[in-house]
């Protein structure tokens, strides 16, 4: 976790930390609003079965050469180690 000095703002919703998972940065907003922003921002069912509190949408997919892709997918989710909180942002998934 990484405490800002100032609060950011993320979609109409102030944070003032971000998390790094997995391949992505993530601001952490107090509050549930994962249904309300997947909504605005359009995001689906992230298809992994033991993931159905994790939105998303595929932004980006840029072929890197030899079957290699990175493609950039914006996420929002809650994780029950962060009860009343909200996590946005973006993963970047590299595909061989």
């Amino acid at each position: 976790m990484i405490d800002m000095p100032e609060p950011v703002t993320v979609y109409g919703h102030k944070s003032r930390q971000l998390m790094l998972a997995g391949q992505g940065m993530l601001a952490v907003v107090d509050g549930d609003h994962a249904d309300a922003l997947a909504k605005q921002l359009k995001l689906g069912d992230s298809g992994e079965p033991l993931a159905g509190h994790i939105r998303v949408r595929d932004v980006r997919t840029e072929a890197l050469g030899d079957g290699v892709e990175a493609k950039i997918v914006q996420t929002v989710s809650t994780i029950t180690t962060h009860p009343g909180k909200t996590m946005v942002g973006c993963e970047y998934r590299v595909n061989y």
